[in-house]
């Protein structure tokens, strides 16, 4: 590199079209008129004029490696894209289409038009040469415009007038390449890693400020290459986050509708009014309208001019950020209003009112000029919500300061509130809000984790805090007043001041918050804990604690708006919350290897490091695809827009699963062997990629040719190469099945040929599989010899996505919305991998099978998984005893690895079948359900593992995990069938007498956007409620919405639809309801728990009193184990069943005769209430709405109280006036009902 020369690690691409205007001295005058292009695939641009003088302008930005922030305007990239000629008449052709051009405007001046040849991506065709016609465009928007005239508007070729000749009447031309977003073409072009190092050559001559915050160079295209660095630049990152106050308790808003206001102020008079807001909130409101008409309101008291209030939102109170580059924690600030005490090590920035705060962080950011923003469900909320403040502040101006941190502002850039859609199976829909900051990155650590990592029960930020920060207790002492802890795990994250809480093995918090008074590698100090009642901790209880984890201050909402109200020390605890959020985020960040991870990916993929956080999979592996066959002189047609491009019906099978042999398997290990990477060994073993597949035929059942579904016999039995044929059967909808989801039958059989050139290259995709690899591998080794711990970590995270990225291209080829996609390969790929592991199968059978008489061991395969056998070896020893415990297990992992090298010799390279891990013992309940203690590197070290059972979902109350996990836990550590039994049995007991905390009950379910009938979502419903309780706090679409079934109301049959079944555990402890114990016990528990002891009901005390008359013969194996679960669910659950039905008897009794019992019924709601009392836009509130609630509930009271008074006075003298006239037997008319409604109650407990 030379002296001139700059050397840039990139962060940021952007692109967009700029006029051109040539001055005087001949020199380029830009003028910026439209935004970046963002997304490819969005809607276009507003069509403009093709006379305009446009050109394509490419903005990279990124630092050197001193830090210093850089934005090169990259010059003279022309996107391109291509047209496939006929193979004769060429040039007439290319005349024809030069022609239509010109009747369709576009001036061909300033298009580069060249005949071409290049090689076909769809259909194998032995490396022919094409003619294609490349038309390179100035601007982005010509190229588009030059598509569109080729493709209709669902991308199938289509002219808007008929070409000349040669072409015939109706005959169009195919298009390609135009599918790519030429910013990504310029990355190919140049070989450049979007996140990585790029040289500029004679750059710094081309620097006209090095003093300025920021260089800013015009370089042409050719001029920036590829370069290569060990480290990362030193990026400067912010870590922010916002804390909001409510002026009515309810969740904060930033704008709020008028209908929300009335409901705040209907009943309130000025003076209350008053009292309810904080002080100054009026001369915060912008439109003087609306502060006028408050004025006006509290000085006559009149409500009704209070209903054209409009906006009036929550202010944000504190925005808190911490700086750092590298490791390294810089600084860490606090911006807030009105006042706030000194914090340590907290820069306090304080401001008079909201507006100036918020103005007072945009400039103080632009000044900092951070690279990357980051911050936790900031997407989902904090940008929205700083958006809409400031919007409501006047703050988003042209001339205010938020627009700065757009790194493009001198161009004409502004900042934007942009909405996005990700929507995907795994992570449901997600309307991500995200401010435009062209030239920073910003990530979303919520958003990143939900898609990357653990799947956890909930992605609040204390709950991840707790899953990622934390670790194994490995020995608690009393020392004086003070616990010392020695701890394993994420030691690096503890520090003096930080606190921790230790757990118990059901996940519950055994202690309360623990402040850490100091720390000496793995031992901490602590000052002795209380529980989270409150109450010290006995010794005696510390053996319960298993785990610790990194907590947050306890500071609620409630709490938050209370402080804020107060005194400038109570607003100090708050910003000393909100940093602790902003550091928390930061260590998450460097624990995860976020950048790390996601620079590696985007270099694989060739895509901007941002789109790995804002965009879906199938972008990463389309680039990567593209860049592979422009280095291959291979073209890609544009395929037709999803919904119109004539996919077939018919299906394919996936992978084969073989059905299981369920039961315990305690007496010999499960060995399991299974095919390092199938599906890509496959992809490049059999030469499976769009430019080899030769033909794809269809026949019938009787073996009769009914279509050629793709490809032709042209390019059957070329020379040099040979032929492999993958069959797999066509299934289709049975015509007789009327069902939604319908019953598939075989409907024929396809077959598809592939090509295997004879010297043994490989065509394009099994390529791309062959060179990621073989760069894993690179990585590894480089890896190994690698010292320092930071270029360890990158070269971790290379490898890594390296071996992702190999195995996710083959989900990408049958999507429907994939680029590059082609469902013969997917189907080929599957339907060759069934046949690998099939012959494993018979291999393991005919070499290890009983028949074998291996003197080894005897294999009995019990089940088989897409990629793997599980195999029970029962192994013997000299003289011919079988094994037992570590000798047993060392001997199977020995046998497993023997047999798996034994069949990897006869399959092709580069398959390998081999050791992968064994289970000693099992519980195999079904297809992919199934636990046990797993050993993967030697015979002593182990895990458990649980597969597809109730444990590894998240829509089950932990409660499930709680006994279904211990009771497990017993059987497979203990082997103990009995002892497991009395733990569900006294677990249950304790369960319906109510001494489980409410976290054991809360399910959580993730909300998506929409729903074919919402009626029937049971959290969908309480959602709805949520929302008409607090609308500012109801739950958005990607929220996981918590609740717990309640027990009815005595007497009252449960609610049909779920949805009348739940409540929100915060509803349910402000309105003192009571879980519906049964329902756990029936609708969570029963069916895990008697699926497990189902399989040892022979071993379980009380089965041998079980009348087993209507029992089913054990060769039907579905109805004997159907059968043994119902014997097994009554042995262990009636005794807990019968306390219910008799607490249900009981609460009915009690409230018949108004007697209080243990169950509380649901009040009244606020809905109710203001709906008697006459109200408009009737509203249920909250508890979080006390305040209003309150007053409303008062006033209500009140005239029950006054009603009933007088009532009760009318009554007394018509009783006396009535006593006067007639002498009556008072006790007998007292007995005479009493009578009555005792023998009613009777009745009524009879039919109960």
């Amino acid at each position: 590199m030379a002296s001139n020369d700059i050397l840039i690690h990139i962060l940021d691409i952007q692109s967009r079209d700029v006029k051109i205007e040539n001055e005087d001295n001949g020199n380029k005058r830009l003028i910026f008129e439209e935004a970046p292009y963002d997304d490819e695939d969005g809607p276009p641009p507003p069509k403009k004029s093709h006379a305009d003088s446009k050109e394509l302008l490419i903005h990279v930005f990124g630092a050197t490696m001193d830090g210093k922030t850089v934005r090169l305007d990259v010059e003279g990239f022309r996107p391109t894209l291509y047209l496939l000629l006929p193979e004769t008449k060429t040039v007439a052709a290319v005349s024809a289409i030069r022609t239509y051009l010109t009747t369709q405007g576009i001036p061909l001046s300033v298009l580069t038009l060249k005949t071409i040849y290049r090689k076909k991506f769809y259909g194998f065709t032995a490396n022919k040469l094409f003619p294609f016609l490349e038309i390179t465009t100035p601007s982005q928007g010509l190229w588009r415009s030059i598509k569109n005239l080729f493709l209709d508007e669902q991308s199938e070729p289509a002219t808007k007038k008929p070409l000349g000749e040669p072409f015939k009447r109706g005959q169009t031309v195919e298009v390609y390449e135009a599918n790519l977003d030429p910013m990504l073409r310029f990355l190919h072009v140049q070989g450049l890693n979007p996140c990585g190092w790029a040289v500029v050559k004679d750059a710094m001559e081309l620097v006209e400020d090095l003093e300025a915050d920021t260089w800013v160079l015009t370089t042409p295209y050719s001029d920036v290459l590829p370069a290569e660095a060990k480290t990362s630049a030193p990026f400067l990152l912010a870590s922010w986050d916002i804390e909001c106050f409510s002026n009515t308790g309810d969740f904060p808003v930033p704008t709020k509708s008028d209908e929300t206001v009335q409901e705040m102020l209907k009943d309130l008079s000025g003076a209350e009014i008053l009292d309810r807001f904080d002080r100054g909130c009026l001369g915060q409101l912008r439109s003087r309208k609306t502060r006028d008409h408050l004025v006006a309101a509290l000085a006559k008291s009149k409500i009704p001019d209070l209903t054209t209030i409009i906006d009036f939102g929550d202010p944000v109170i504190q925005i808190g950020t911490t700086l750092t580059r590298d490791s390294k924690t810089l600084d860490r600030h606090l911006f807030v209003w009105p006042s706030c005490d000194p914090l340590e090590d907290i820069t306090v920035h304080v401001f008079k009112d909201e507006q100036g705060m918020i103005e007072g962080w945009f400039e103080w950011l632009v000044e900092v000029n951070p690279d990357i923003l980051v911050g936790y469900n900031v997407f989902g909320f904090d940008e929205r919500y700083m958006w809409g403040r400031a919007e409501e502040l006047d703050l988003t101006g042209p001339r205010n300061a938020v627009h700065g941190l757009n790194r493009l502002l001198d161009t004409g850039a502004e900042v934007k509130c942009e909405e996005k859609r990700l929507s995907s199976s795994a992570m449901g829909d997600n309307f991500l809000y995200i401010m435009t900051t062209q030239g920073r990155l910003q990530i979303d650590l919520f958003h990143y984790i939900k898609r990357n990592n653990a799947s956890l029960p909930s992605y609040k930020l204390d709950e991840v805090t707790k899953y990622y920060l934390s670790g194994k207790l490995k020995k608690a002492e009393k020392v004086g007043s003070d616990l010392r802890l020695t701890l394993s795990g994420s030691i690096k994250d503890l520090r003096v001041g930080r606190a921790l809480c230790l757990l118990e093995d059901t996940g519950e918090s055994l202690t309360d918050k623990m402040v850490i008074k100091s720390v000496e590698g793995p031992v901490v100090v602590v000052s002795w804990p209380l529980r989270e009642d409150g109450e010290v901790l006995e010794e005696d209880e510390l053996p319960l604690a298993i785990k610790w984890v990194v907590v947050k201050d306890d500071v609620s909402p409630q709490d938050i708006f209370r402080l804020h109200r107060g005194s400038a020390r109570d607003r100090a605890i708050v910003g000393k919350y909100c940093l602790q959020d902003c550091d928390l985020v930061v260590e998450l960040y460097r624990n995860l290897e976020v950048f790390n991870n996601s620079l590696s990916m985007a270099n694989v993929c060739c895509v901007p490091v941002g789109y790995i956080f804002t965009r879906g999979q199938g972008i990463k592996a389309e680039s990567l695809m593209f860049r592979a066959c422009r280095q291959k002189d291979i073209l890609i047609p544009v395929l037709p827009a999803p919904k119109q491009a004539g996919e077939e019906q018919d299906s394919y099978e996936g992978a084969i699963v073989f059905d299981p042999i369920p039961g315990f398997y305690s007496k010999a290990p499960i060995g399991v062997a299974d095919f390092a990477s199938l599906y890509p060994s496959s992809m490049e073993s059999e030469n499976i990629s769009h430019d080899s597949l030769v033909w794809t035929k269809d026949y019938d059942n009787s073996g009769n040719l009914m279509a050629v579904v793709f490809g032709s016999d042209e390019y059957d039995g070329m020379e040099g190469y040979g032929y492999t044929d993958i069959e797999f059967d066509l299934l289709r909808k049975d015509p007789e099945d009327k069902r939604k989801h319908f019953a598939k039958i075989k409907a024929g059989t396809r077959i598809c040929r592939y090509a295997q050139p004879l010297d043994g290259s490989k065509s394009t995709v099994p390529d791309i599989i062959r060179g990621l690899l073989a760069a894993r591998k690179a990585k590894r080794k480089e890896k190994a010899k690698e010292t320092d711990p930071g270029r360890q970590a990158l070269l971790e995270a290379e490898q890594l996505a390296y071996k992702l990225t190999a195995n996710s291209l083959y989900g990408q080829l049958g999507s429907g919305t994939f680029k590059v996609r082609l469902q013969h390969l997917a189907a080929s790929i599957t339907a060759y991998g069934r046949k690998q592991i099939m012959f494993a199968n018979d291999a393991i059978k005919h070499f290890y099978g009983p028949e074998a008489k291996n003197p080894k061991g005897v294999a009995n395969v019990m089940y088989g998984d897409t990629d793997s056998l599980f195999i029970e070896f029962t192994v013997r020893d000299a003289s011919g005893q079988p094994l037992k415990g570590r000798e047993a297990r060392q001997a199977v992992i020995d046998l497993t690895a023997e047999a798996g090298h034994l069949v990897t010799k006869a399959l092709k390279p580069p398959h390998d079948f081999e050791f992968d891990k064994i289970f000693d013992p099992m519980l195999m309940f079904s297809k992919k359900r199934y636990a046990g203690l797993m050993y993967e590197e030697n015979a002593d070290d182990y895990v458990t593992k649980y597969m597809g059972i109730a444990l590894k979902r998240r829509d089950n109350a932990p409660i499930v995990k709680t006994i279904f996990g211990s009771s497990m836990r017993k059987l497979l550590m203990e082997r103990d069938v009995v002892g497991a039994t009395r733990l569900v049995q006294d677990s249950c007991m304790d369960l319906v007498n109510g001494k489980v905390k409410l976290g054991q009950l809360t399910i959580t379910k993730s909300l998506r956007a929409d729903y074919a009938d919402a009626s029937r979502i049971a959290h969908k419903a309480l959602a709805d409620r949520m929302a008409i309780r607090d609308p500012g706090s109801a739950p958005a679409s990607g929220d996981r919405i918590p609740y717990v079934y309640v027990r009815p109301p005595p007497g009252a049959a449960a609610a049909k639809l779920q949805g009348d079944r739940i409540e929100a555990p915060s509803w349910i402890k402000a309105h003192n309801l009571i879980p519906d114990y049964e329902f756990y016990v029936t609708n969570q528990l029963q069916n895990p728990i008697s699926q497990m002891f189902g399989l040892l009901l022979d071993e379980m005390p009380g089965s041998d009193d079980l009348s087993r008359v209507t029992m089913p013969d054990p060769s039907e194996t579905d109805k004997y184990l159907r059968w043994c679960e119902e014997a097994a669910a009554d042995l262990l659950f009636h005794k807990a069943l019968q306390v219910c039905n008799k607490q249900h008897k009981s609460a009915f009794i009690s409230t018949f005769f108004n007697v209080k019992s243990g169950t509380v019924t649901k009040s009244s709601t606020s809905k109710s209430m203001i709906a008697s009392a006459g109200k408009q836009s009737p509203k249920q509130q909250t508890l979080n709405n006390y305040m209003i609630d309150s007053f409303l509930v008062g006033k209500i009271n009140q005239k029950k109280i006054a009603e009933r008074r007088a009532a009760t006075a009318v009554a007394k003298e018509a009783e006396e006036a009535k006593a006067k006239e007639e002498k009556v037997d008072i006790v007998m008319e007292v007995a005479k009902p009493k009578r009555a409604r005792k023998k009613n109650i009777n009745e009524i407990v009879a039919n109960n």
